[in-house]
């Protein structure tokens, strides 16, 4: 009886196997996906935190430079310019000329 029930529905049990396989692997897969997205999404939110930290860093040296050179000017009797130190200096310590031939190439 069973044996004569697997031989007439034998297509329709393996295409359901077949089936519930595929399905199991697209929800597997997209769960995969998801995770990667959440990680890739991590990643940007600290490249772009610690980029943000080294350019303030950069602007408090800038503010803490002009305001010695206030005082010093101050105390000199002199003139006093606010500028950057250098305003071309990079995080990660590319000069002026670096800058520029990297915009030249884009």
């Amino acid at each position: 009886m069973a044996q004569t029930v697997v031989n007439e529905y034998q297509t329709l049990i393996v295409g359901g196997l077949g089936f519930f396989g595929v399905m199991v692997t697209m929800a597997f897969n997209a769960w995969q996906s998801r995770q990667q997205l959440r990680e890739e999404l991590r990643h940007e939110r600290q490249a772009m935190r610690v980029a943000l930290i080294e350019e303030l860093k950069i602007y408090r040296d800038s503010l803490i430079s002009n305001a010695q050179k206030k005082e010093a000017a101050e105390n000199s009797e002199g003139k006093v310019a606010y500028v950057p130190t250098d305003p071309w200096k990079t995080p990660i310590g590319r000069s002026r000329t670096a800058l520029a031939s990297y915009r030249r190439r884009r």
